[in-house]
Order: structure tokens, then C-alpha cells, then sequence
């Protein structure tokens, strides 16, 4: 993959939680293996890594935490209705009308490209993220067609589109648990790394441009990859 000189533009404001804390961490992850990163901005590195330090508090619930118990029941959920989505779709590719079967066929493919059993595996923001993707195509006009002709997939989509809005709330109730234990909120972290980030940002594009180092452009195409992945 060829390097990037700049990073995508992303309001950073705007998004969620889960999502921003991803392109943190990841973004903190790189920088500490690259060397030329850290020695060339040795105070805004450590400054950010505090501060990424400082909002991984805010998401971390005690131990037998009501609400992470609760994430793990809606959790199961949102997985139950991903799993009846794809076996239901997965049954009608045996359908005797072929009609259905193909349309079936041509569904079960947008399905599979995001995972299945794998999917469920991932981590609660990648799978967010994932679902949000697999959401998308599915409403989109390209498929249409072959949506209308299986007569209960909307039943599926919709149950699926409430687990995720259920476990999107109660992942922001842990956050507001952890954040009352702590004395400041993640909005508050936020405000406080974002400046810090895209400061960080701008010198590490500069470096990339002026070619100073391949890690800079390197580590600009990383983080650009990701926000592809969240589909920000």
C-alpha cells in the first residue's frame, strides 16, 4: 500500500465514543512503534499517551459492574439477531423457487464479505462498526431487488437495528457509570486530546511531506485505513 501525506478529514466532535476511541488508541499504538515519532516529538507523544491513558479510564468498568454485565446481555443479543439474520437468508438459498434462491445467493454474499462467526468474535467497537457497514449495504438499492423477493428479511434487519441501538445505549450508560466514579466525563477527555491530536497531526504530516522519514507516511496510511474501517 503507498503511503498517504494526510490524514483524512474526520470531525472528530462528532463521532462516536466507541469510534473515537478506536482511532485514539490505534493512533497511540502506532506511534509507539515508531521511533522516529517519538523521538522527534518527544513532548506532544507523551502528552497524547496521557491523555489516551486518561480516556481508556473513563471506559474501563469495575469489576461486576451492573453495566458490564448488562453490555454483555445486550451483547448476546445484537449476536442473536446478526446469526438469525444470516441463517434465515443462508435457509432461502435452498429455496426450490429459484427466483428466491439466487436472490437469496446475492444477499448471503453481502453478509458473509463482513464475517459471521468471526464477526461476533470481535471486539464491541469493530463489531459496531462492522454491523454498521453490513446495515448500509443492506439498504442499499443495488440489492433492492433481491431483498424484496425473501418476504421476511425486513423483520430480521429491523430486530437486528434495535440490538444495536439497545447496546449502543447501554454502552453509553458505562460510560456514565465509570465517568461518576472518576470525577470528569469522556466528553471532557475528548475536548481536552483532541487540539492535542491534531496538532500532533499536522507536524507528523509536515515530517511526511518534507520525507524526513517513511514512518510518517507509514503511519498516516495506518490511521487512514482505520477510519476506513470504522466508515467514518
Amino acid at each position: 500500500m503507498e503511503n498517504v501525506l494526510k490524514l483524512k478529514n474526520i470531525n472528530l466532535y462528532k463521532i462516536k465514543n466507541a469510534s473515537f476511541t478506536d482511532i485514539m488508541f490505534r493512533a497511540n499504538e502506532l506511534i509507539s512503534g515508531h521511533t522516529a515519532i517519538t523521538t522527534a516529538m518527544p513532548a506532544v507523544t507523551a502528552q497524547f499517551n496521557a491523555l489516551v491513558e486518561k480516556l481508556n479510564k473513563t471506559l474501563v468498568a469495575e469489576k461486576g459492574s451492573v453495566q458490564t454485565q448488562r453490555m454483555q446481555e445486550f451483547d448476546a443479543v445484537r449476536d442473536d439477531a446478526h446469526r438469525g439474520l444470516h441463517l434465515y437468508v443462508k435457509a432461502n438459498t435452498y429455496h426450490p423457487d429459484n427466483s428466491i434462491s439466487d436472490a437469496a445467493k446475492e444477499v448471503i454474499r453481502v453478509i458473509e464479505r463482513f464475517g459471521v462467526g468471526e464477526l461476533r468474535r470481535a471486539s464491541y467497537a469493530d463489531e459496531s462498526a462492522l454491523l454498521m457497514r453490513l446495515m448500509e449495504e443492506l439498504s442499499s438499492s443495488e440489492i433492492a431487488d433481491a431483498k424484496s423477493k425473501l418476504g421476511e428479511i425486513n423483520n430480521w434487519t429491523s430486530a437486528l437495528d434495535v440490538a444495536m441501538s439497545d447496546f449502543e445505549e447501554v454502552m453509553n450508560e458505562r460510560f456514565a457509570e465509570n465517568e461518576n466514579s472518576l470525577g470528569y466525563t469522556t466528553f471532557d477527555v475528548r475536548k481536552e486530546i483532541i487540539p492535542v491530536f491534531k496538532n500532533m497531526m499536522q507536524a507528523i504530516e509536515t515530517f511526511a511531506m518534507l520525507n524526513t522519514d517513511p514512518a510518517y507516511g507509514a503511519f498516516l496510511t495506518e490511521i487512514n485505513a482505520r477510519i476506513d474501517y470504522l466508515n467514518l
